[in-house]
């Protein structure tokens, strides 16, 4: 199978990830959000999320300011990339005279840069001119400034933190004086002590303020003319873990906690300094990994730790929009990738803890996300003590045409393992809609799931005499295998209530060996590849209509993959070991071809296969074994996959530091909304287009359904003898809603 395109292929690597590492930049007249990416700047609508451009650079964005129309990107290098707004095209790029820039911080109008010289030296300089071209030299700092929250930057001094200390440093020709204090706080045994320490620090209207690793918000006033001392030092607790934050000009604090919350934090002027809780916004799905307020503070934009980015509005703390982005992070790795069945250019991976998503890496958005352990999110690890809640996570998961099968452990000592059946459903064009069939509990640990990867089973329709209702239910199957290569099937069932359970009358077990791979299901025949004590391998060929083996083969040693072959070509396995790739043919029982190569993995489904190792992927022709092209990667890759797009194949790897995609230059990105996340409409939804599209008409305002009945005519009568409430109820919603005549 030979990837479907011929022209020329890049390299796109982690675009969208890690978004909350440097201060966002919010337009308040245009409503744009403007997002560092690592080499990127994404933007966002702060009112409806869409994600409009995406601005390339070629090395790594440090900061942005915004003035005159004009955004302004600082690379690591030295450089200022000028962009113009209206169509996003490079005005001018400036190289500064300095070695790199580390940091960039906006004060007021003026733009401050970091620099660490060749030296070592930590300087910060002013960015002044006609033009904005020019440096002056404003102190160099004493000591290593490890973190852009570790330093604040005020009008005529600097504040930066190391661990729980603080120094306030004067800039030159200054007349403030330098001071610092040390905030040593003592627990004993209850918090491990080297973690208290400060982790941010900002400078608003001559005031500190500084994040406690504890939770705490230190804040000192009139620091130019006081200093860093006890004296001025105030602080309130504004979460039992370490927080995040940002601050309006009137001193407003929005704080983002480990518990998926922001909180909005007044000072009471006559309360001494005292603080208070006004507003919170809580049950976010993942806790908030940084907050970022526009210059006017109307708008609060928080990035989860999942990479979720959300728009606040801030007098009301109600939240106005959530931004398109990519669910990749560092919090979440991600055990397992798959390509939809269903839909071959989407990726399916599990994601913040008991969640699943559908990604398009071409777009570099997930389209949609689904919450499969159903628990509200979980806190952070407590930082100061590594206190940590027990929670639910997906580490297994299978999708095929009709059904997504999961598996989810919890996070402590039990050894449950959660089966959870759903059922695949399309509403319109969405067909990424899941339902809940069935949870079954065992207590075996579960090594691989899989099943039928290209037929749609055949659906049983039945009717219930209990209840008098139709229900339907299919003739699917899934394999599960344990740490003690037990090798159990799963079926549906339609006469149980939960509709499926494990057949036990056909499972399988060779030898007492463990299981290193096992294949989908084609045809009611799978492989397995059984290790045993003596370190040899062996393939199996399986029967699911009785679990009886139909071959044992062992020419290969040392088997790592088995994998059915493109569905093409029906009747082939395809095989990997340390030392060959090779295809079986499951009527013959015997292999077509074995190529020997060393240290190549295998992929393969129902629509192409490859060979790959760390950078380097082969694809080959299935009858003949011969390569047939072959992409790299810059960097090594963990597990690589590949997804078709209008007809053209791309290439999808994942490794520590996130997804890196392999497309055809002529796949150009695209910023439109998927039709397939579109909500599927109901009878309200229609209700309402309708009514809109009558008042755009201008004919006639009110909506005539001569069907139905005035809301007083439906419940009249003695209460027995009305219609169910599955019936009234839609009837009584519709009569209410719809003017009449």
């Amino acid at each position: 199978m030979v990837v479907s395109s011929d022209g020329e292929f890049v390299e796109e690597s982690c675009i969208g990830a890690n978004l909350g590492d440097y201060p966002i930049i919010i337009d308040d007249i245009k409503r744009y959000a403007y997002v560092i990416s690592g080499k990127d700047v994404l933007v966002f609508e702060t009112k409806k999320g869409r994600r409009v451009k995406i601005l390339h650079h070629d090395t790594y964005v440090k900061g942005l300011t915004l003035s005159h129309h004009k955004l302004n990107s600082f690379l690591d290098t030295g450089e200022r990339v000028s962009w113009i707004l209206n169509d996003y095209s490079i005005e001018n790029i400036h190289q500064f005279p300095v070695n790199s820039i580390n940091w960039v911080y906006k004060v007021g109008d003026n733009t401050i840069l970091l620099e660490i010289n060749k030296k070592g030296e930590h300087n910060l300089y002013l960015v002044e001119g006609d033009n904005d071209e020019e440096l002056q030299k404003l102190v160099t700092l004493p000591n290593i400034i490890s973190h852009p929250d570790n330093i604040a930057i005020g009008n005529d001094y600097a504040v930066y933190t190391v661990k729980n200390q603080l120094f306030l440093v004067p800039f030159e020709d200054s007349n403030i004086s330098p001071s610092s204090i040390d905030v040593t706080l003592i627990f004993g045994n209850a918090l491990i002590s080297e973690r208290l320490k400060f982790t941010k620090v900002k400078i608003v209207s001559d005031s500190l303020f500084a994040a406690h690793s504890l939770g705490r918000i230190y804040v000192w006033r009139n620091l130019s003319t006081i200093g860093l001392q006890k004296t001025n030092k105030h602080f309130f607790h504004a979460a039992d873990n370490d927080i995040c934050f940002d601050i309006s000009e009137g001193c407003n604090v929005y704080v983002g906690t480990s518990h998926c919350a922001l909180a909005r934090w007044n000072l009471i002027n006559d309360g001494g300094g005292r603080w208070q809780s006004k507003e919170m916004i809580s049950n976010f799905e993942s806790p908030v990994h940084s907050v970022s307020l526009s210059l006017s503070s109307k708008v609060c934009c928080i990035v989860l730790e999942d990479n979720s980015i959300i728009f606040v509005k801030t007098d009301s703390m109600t939240i106005l929009c959530k931004g398109k982005t990519l669910l990749q992070s560092s919090y979440y790795p991600i055990n397992k990738i798959q390509v939809d069945p269903l839909n071959p250019d989407l990726v399916i991976s599990d994601t913040r803890h008991g969640s699943i998503q559908w990604m398009n890496l071409v777009k570099w958005q997930t389209i949609k996300t689904n919450d499969i352990v159903m628990e509200n999110a979980s806190a952070r690890k407590n930082y100061c003590s590594d206190f940590e809640t027990v929670r639910s996570y997906v580490y297994l998961f299978i999708a095929t045409p009709a059904f997504i099968v999961t598996c989810e452990k919890r996070t402590c000592d039990l050894k449950e393992v959660y089966v959870k059946f759903w059922r695949r459903q399309t509403k319109g064009k969405n067909n990424l809609l899941i339902e809940l069939e069935d949870i079954i509990c065992v207590n075996e640990d579960i090594t691989h799931l899989t099943g039928d990867l290209e037929e749609m089973p055949t659906i049983t329709t039945f009717e219930s005499k209990g209840i008098g209702i139709k229900d339907a239910h299919c003739n699917a199957e899934f394999l599960t295998v344990d740490k003690k290569g037990f090798i159990d099937i799963w079926k549906g069932d339609l006469h149980r209530f939960g509709k499926w359970r494990q057949d036990v009358q056909r499972n399988g077990q060779w030898q007492k060996t463990n299981v290193v791979d096992i294949s989908s299901i084609r045809k009611k025949l799978f492989a397995s590849i059984h290790k045993s004590n003596t370190h040899s391998t062996h393939l199996l060929l399986w029967s699911t209509e009785n679990m009886n083996i139909l071959h044992l083969n062992n020419i290969i040693s040392d088997l790592t993959s088995v994998k059915w072959a493109p569905k093409n070509y029906q009747e082939m396995l395809l095989v990997g070991s340390n030392n060959y790739i090779g295809c079986f043919n499951v009527e013959s029982f015997s292999y077509n071809w074995l190529v020997e190569q060393t240290g190549l993995l295998l992929y393969s489904d129902p629509f192409i296969s490859f060979v790959y190792n760390d950078t380097e992927i082969m694809f080959f022709d299935v009858m003949e074994g011969n390569v047939l092209k072959t992409l790299v990667f810059k960097n090594p890759q963990i597990e690589v996959v590949a997804t078709t797009h209008n007809g053209m194949t791309c290439v999808t790897g994942l490794s520590n530091d996130g997804f890196t995609l392999l497309k055809d230059a002529n796949i150009t990105e695209t910023n439109e909304e998927d039709i397939r996340t579109e909500a599927p409409k109901t009878a309200f939804s229609k209700l309402i287009e309708i009514n809109r599209k009558h008042a755009k008409e201008g004919q006639n305002d009110i909506v005539l359904f001569d069907s139905v009945r005035k809301a007083k005519k439906i419940l009249e009568g003695a209460a027995f003898a009305l219609a169910p409430i599955s019936q009234l109820a839609p009837l009584f919603i519709k009569s209410c809603l719809i003017k009449k005549q």
